[in-house]
């Protein structure tokens, strides 16, 4: 999806990830598309926030939350793709459920926070 349809929380959540990414690349190429994306990422936050008109405070409590759920979430997803055990990769998937929920939350709390909740493409329940 285009970067000018996509909400701002979502944007930030995106660009969250595509760090981890590039922290994590298992080589050049995925680490050079990575860069590429936080590029362009970068620029498009650059254009939706304005840092002087905004409770910055707020948003970095926001951000926060969104980066832990982001994190947890990742973390709980390489022990469903690497672990043989069968009770560690279903607790580290009922774990991505919880924190992909918890990830939705966070994006719709940026969203409201930047006046733009009504444009969350976000429609997922999730049940644990």
């Amino acid at each position: 999806m285009n970067v000018t349809v996509k909400t701002t929380g979502y944007l930030v959540g995106e660009y969250i990830t595509i760090k981890l990414k590039a922290k994590y690349a298992k080589d050049e190429t995925q680490l050079h598309e990575s860069l590429k994306r936080i590029w362009l990422l970068d620029e498009a936050l650059k254009h939706r926030i304005d840092y002087s008109s905004i409770d910055t405070i707020q948003y970095n409590i926001l951000y926060k939350n969104l980066e832990r759920a982001l994190i947890a979430c990742w973390n709980a997803q390489e022990v469903v793709m690497d672990s043989l055990d069968p009770n560690e990769v279903y607790t580290a998937a009922k774990t991505t459920l919880i924190e992909n929920k918890n990830r939705n939350v966070a994006i719709r709390a940026l969203d409201e926070f930047f006046g733009e909740s009504y444009y969350s493409h976000l429609e997922k329940t999730y049940k644990v």
